[in-house]
């Protein structure tokens, strides 16, 4: 009766316990392989390679980008050194403004009697329109 039945749940449990513990021994062996301090070295060191590989690739990136931006910025540079009007004033050219400090582009903006002030390289001049002659010439043009 009841004894045979007990007897052969305890069998089961027996069975299902070794089975259970087998599982576990072959998993506890997988994980001890992956431990293995030999293999995990290795692998360590592959690791630190592909880092210090990464890292140097990352270090020539960074110089190239950083010397396209220095060659970028110079070019800036140099075009902003040409624009500069103290550059034009040096080679000779002048600056004619309004009392009231605009720009004056063509004669056609000015009337006889208007005051001026001229910039030049060394100083300025203040002086008083007495003619305006008008062109059809634009600067720029080839013709006379």
């Amino acid at each position: 009766g009841a004894g045979g039945r007990l007897d052969a749940q305890a069998g089961r449990v027996a069975v299902l316990a070794r089975s259970r513990l087998a599982g576990a021994g072959a998993r506890l062996g997988t994980a001890e392989r992956r431990l293995d301090p030999d293999r995990l070295g290795a692998r360590l060191t592959r690791l630190d390679d592909e880092v210090v590989a990464s890292g140097a690739q990352v270090g020539r990136r960074a110089l190239r980008v950083t010397a396209a931006a220095d060659a970028r910025v110079e070019g800036l540079a140099a075009r902003a050194r040409s624009a500069d009007p103290a550059r034009a004033l040096a080679r000779g050219w002048s600056l004619t403004r309004r009392l009231d400090g605009a720009l004056v582009r063509g004669a056609d903006e000015l009337a006889p009697g208007e005051a001026v002030v001229t910039t030049f390289a060394r100083g300025r001049a203040t002086s008083t329109v007495t003619e305006v002659t008008l062109t059809s010439r634009h600067p720029g043009d080839d013709a006379p």
